[in-house]
């Protein structure tokens, strides 16, 4: 029995410092949803005006402010080295983050020189394409997007199903 006693504590020390996953309302869910399918579409268009339009202006991106980010976000959609400036198609999905922030919508994008499918990881990672890889977390704020950073793990929204019943 005195063995017991340090594994219960041990157990309510690790449920403390499990961080929850980020609950929301449907209707949260779906303006939230409309605002990442408005920011896609922006950024795979390259209209930075369109894209900063969507930020708000005290948020915090890749931990900069507003006006620092605007040159970092440019850089992603045209930069001749890094950037998707010379690929054209484009691959996306709306996963949930599974790392320090569990539930954080977010927007995985492969832009990618591939012209004809299949489109899947396999086809994507040729020698002979050439991709631009971006996993970007999100966190809204006055309906507009109020947090981006880059994901660390992430989990398929159908994956998803059994966590967000269950916690």
């Amino acid at each position: 029995m005195v063995n017991l006693k340090p594994t219960k504590i041990i157990i309510k020390q690790i449920m403390i410092n499990t961080p929850k996953i980020l609950k929301t309302s449907e209707a949260e869910r779906q303006f939230n949803d409309t605002l990442l399918h408005n920011f896609q579409l922006a950024f795979c268009s390259r209209e930075l005006d369109m894209v900063m339009g969507f930020l708000h202006p005290q948020g915090m991106f890749w931990g900069m402010d507003y006006d620092s980010a605007k040159p970092i976000i440019y850089q992603m959609m045209y930069s001749e080295k890094k950037g998707a400036r010379n690929l054209f198609n484009i691959k996306y999905e709306f996963v949930y983050s599974l790392d320090s922030n569990p539930g954080q919508p977010v927007l995985k994008l492969t832009i990618h020189n591939k012209e004809k499918p299949p489109y899947d990881e396999a086809a994507l990672s040729k020698r002979e394409i050439k991709k631009v890889d971006f996993e970007f977390a999100f966190t809204f704020q006055d309906g507009l997007i109020y947090e981006i950073r880059t994901a660390g793990i992430t989990k398929k929204r159908s994956e998803m199903e059994f966590l967000e019943r269950n916690n």
